[in-house]
């Protein structure tokens, strides 16, 4: 996914949203889990004040970063690291909060599953390569903490791995569908007013404009400046109809535009362009 250049449309913005309310959902889920373990054995901690205090501020985060993410404005690179930096430091903790014993027989580190939830809005925000990469960077962290390594340490990092790789894949690619829907939204909405355009402004009317330029010329004099504005207007009539207009034509996603279309731009009172009805 390309980097985050400045505001996103509509559409991507409310996918985003929806997709962060689901994390929201785990993180004060996951939250809970971490708030139980750590109340359940705090009296095993080497320094338990301490504990209190990571413990708060999981509690205080997970509050913070559900407000934070919910507004599309907020959602740039410094919320993304700030969130990353308070999982990390509260995984940190782990080693001067625990006893020697605790550490010894792998117990949980002091967030748990709490630090997959920034993780995770890594992403959805960055995409598959940002998600491994926040996925990749927190499993150091987490190694880095533990004097043990057993298989549950290393089938915890597969997973989340696993999840940054899909979420930020299926993040991408709902994305770009829910793009590429809206853009066929808009483009059959087009279709349509020209249409109902097509059906109010009767042949009569054009053919109308067309007589009355020709019987200018042939006239002269004033009468054939009132023929060159019929004209002009017929042109304009005919393109406006046909959906001629000084907007960039819409091109395919291999770079393919409608060179009918973009012919038929040059048309005037005294340029005719035929061609065919479809493309």
């Amino acid at each position: 996914m390309p980097p985050r250049t400045g505001l996103l449309d509509p559409v991507s913005e409310q996918v985003e949203t929806t997709l962060l309310r689901a994390i929201a959902v785990l993180r004060f889920v996951v939250a809970t889990y971490a708030v139980v373990l750590n109340v359940a054995r705090w009296r095993e901690f080497e320094h338990p004040a301490a504990g209190w205090v990571v413990i708060g501020v999981i509690v205080v985060w997970t509050f913070v970063a559900t407000w934070a993410y919910d507004a599309p404005r907020r959602r740039g690179l410094p919320l993304l690291v700030a969130d990353f930096a308070v999982a990390a430091a509260t995984l940190l903790a782990t080693p001067y909060v625990e006893s020697e014993a605790m550490l010894d027989r792998h117990a949980s580190t002091l967030p748990s599953f709490w630090v997959m939830a920034p993780v995770l809005a890594w992403a959805v925000l960055r995409g598959w390569p940002g998600g491994i990469a926040a996925a990749v960077l927190m499993s150091l962290l987490d190694l880095s903490v533990r004097t043990v390594r057993t298989g549950t340490t290393w089938g915890n990092i597969f997973l989340l791995l696993l999840a940054a790789g899909v979420v930020g894949y299926c993040a991408t690619q709902i994305r770009e569908a829910t793009e590429a829907r809206a853009q066929a939204e808009r483009v059959a909405a087009q279709l349509a007013e020209r249409a109902r355009l097509a059906r109010a402004v009767h042949d009569g009317v054009l053919q109308v404009l067309a007589l009355v330029q020709r019987r200018g010329r042939e006239l002269g004099g004033e009468a054939a400046e009132l023929g060159r504005m019929a004209g002009e207007q017929e042109v304009a009539l005919r393109a406006l109809v046909q959906g001629s207009s000084g907007e960039p034509l819409p091109a395919t996603p291999d770079g393919a535009v409608d060179v009918a279309a973009a012919i038929g731009r040059v048309q005037s009172a005294t340029v005719t362009v035929s061609a065919p009805a479809g493309p």
